[in-house]
């Protein structure tokens, strides 16, 4: 007889945030499809690349030890057989109603304070795309870049109401400007 197994018996993710310890359940199955579609787009755009792309590495910022969705580091001395020692240029999270917010009150104080370069949050469920670049000031924008998956109708009406400017279809790195994704690519299971 086949045992089922569910989602509390796969191994967990344990991340280490300024001495909390968290726990982390497998991801829902819409968060692992925008994470495979993020994966297959950053595993071409950087193959053959100087900078190196990783997808769930262990990454040690000082006493901090967590594993984002995807990372992007050019410095390959930080690179370790294990893990990823010191600050990635480029960080994505992709949000879950478990994490979301440790990604929004944990994880961006601790990128903005050890210098990642540029912090994306997606969220796989709605559809959009928040990027954050670090600023000479060492402090994020306080306003992030924003994208949103947007419907047929919703694309329609924008453009009706004479808003036609606000129908953004892709997202572009700051860091890295020809990594460039199409939302419809990114959220095509939605």
């Amino acid at each position: 007889m086949d045992a089922v197994m569910n989602r509390s018996t796969y191994p967990r993710i344990i991340e280490t945030i300024k001495g909390k310890i968290y726990k982390m359940a497998r991801p829902a199955l819409k968060h692992i499809e925008a994470g495979g579609n993020l994966n297959w787009f950053f595993r071409n755009y950087f193959r053959g690349r100087d900078c190196k792309y990783f997808s769930e590495p262990t990454v040690q910022l000082g006493e901090s030890e967590v594993v984002p969705d995807i990372c992007v580091v050019c410095d390959k001395s930080k690179l370790t057989e294990t893990r990823i020692i010191g600050t990635p240029d480029l960080v994505v999270e992709i949000l879950s109603p478990s994490t979301r917010k440790k990604d929004i009150e944990e994880k961006h104080p601790l990128y903005e304070e050890h210098g990642v370069k540029e912090y994306w949050m997606v969220d796989p469920v709605a559809g959009f795309v928040e990027i954050y670049t670090l600023l000479d000031s060492g402090k994020y924008t306080n306003l992030p870049r924003s994208y949103s998956l947007l419907s047929d109708e919703d694309k329609v009406n924008l453009t009706s109401d004479g808003m036609h400017h606000l129908i953004v279809e892709e997202v572009t790195s700051t860091l890295f400007p020809n990594l460039t994704i199409q939302l419809s690519e990114l959220f095509d299971y939605l």
